[in-house]
């Protein structure tokens, strides 16, 4: 499968989203294991060359019914890559997720009571994105970090990430980002965010703007990453060449790299700690 471009971009943006969550057995017979993130479902795939023309056979299921998973792949194998989307289905249906659907329903409850309510983010409200209130010198209150920029195929994808603590807070965080010429002119700015009330609660929102997908995808890295208080914007500057699923992997690289700067997700706080530790020795 080697030669198969199709596929071998559906395992860079898997593997970018859901690390190791798809795994060879054997790339002689092209066959692998779909694990299905926080559940005990697994499936045993076998990739036909022609992929994605044809879809892939289900071999073995374990945690879930075999026929119910063959059709679940054969309503999304449409003739285009589909693993991603198979993914998703797949989540819906498993134990876990009836229990985290119930557990999410009494949250929302609880944050309802609480006012505890996400910001929409459309980035269409904001007076800032016109060019007369552009900054010349963008001068920020908020303490912002940039991950490195990415090129690819004349595209460009930067995230700015900084710490917020309230819906308000992600509000005027996105109005100042606004502010910044650059990233005011980039065709989309893919933003997310997710912050912890006072109650424990969680409060996250997420918009595409224009990028299919892609905020929810931040959006899920985000919890995935177990990120608090924390706003990230992925601005992208197109450069006129389609890049198909490698604008995911970019996404969410930058996104990560951004919010690792920031100090809001423990695996950072871990490594600070880390470099503490080997000072005292």
């Amino acid at each position: 499968m080697e030669d198969n471009e199709a596929f071998q971009d559906e395992l860079l943006a898997l593997e970018s989203i859901y690390p190791s969550c798809l795994l060879p057995i054997s790339e002689k017979s092209y066959t692998y294991t779909l694990s299905i993130p926080d559940s005990r479902v697994h499936l045993n795939l076998q990739f036909p060359i022609e992929y994605p023309d044809s879809p892939p056979i289900v071999l073995d299921a374990y945690g879930i019914d075999k026929a119910l998973a063959e059709d679940v792949l054969l309503s999304v194998a449409t003739g285009d890559v589909c693993i991603f989307s198979y993914i998703d289905l797949l989540k819906e249906l498993v134990d876990i997720e009836t229990e985290q659907e119930v557990m999410q329903n009494e949250h929302k409850k609880q944050v309802e009571s609480e006012k505890d309510s996400p910001v929409m983010l459309d980035k269409n409200q904001y007076v800032a994105k016109t060019p007369e209130t552009h900054q010349e010198e963008w001068k920020p209150s908020f303490d912002w970090k940039e991950s490195q920029a990415i090129n690819d195929r004349k595209s460009t994808f930067a995230a700015h990430a900084t710490r917020v603590h309230s819906p308000e807070e992600v509000q005027k965080a996105l109005e100042e980002l606004y502010m910044n010429k650059k990233v005011a002119k980039a065709n989309h700015n893919m933003v997310a965010y997710r912050v912890i009330s006072q109650r424990g609660n969680v409060i996250q929102d997420n918009d595409d703007d224009g990028e299919s997908a892609a905020g929810s995808r931040m959006g899920h890295l985000l919890t995935m990453m177990d990120a608090e208080n924390v706003f990230v914007c992925v601005s992208r500057w197109f450069g006129g060449t389609h890049i198909g699923p490698d604008r995911f992997k970019h996404i969410n690289s930058t996104a990560r790299e951004a919010v690792l700067l920031t100090g809001a997700a423990p695996e950072q706080k871990k490594g600070n700690d880390d470099k503490k530790k080997k000072k005292h020795r």
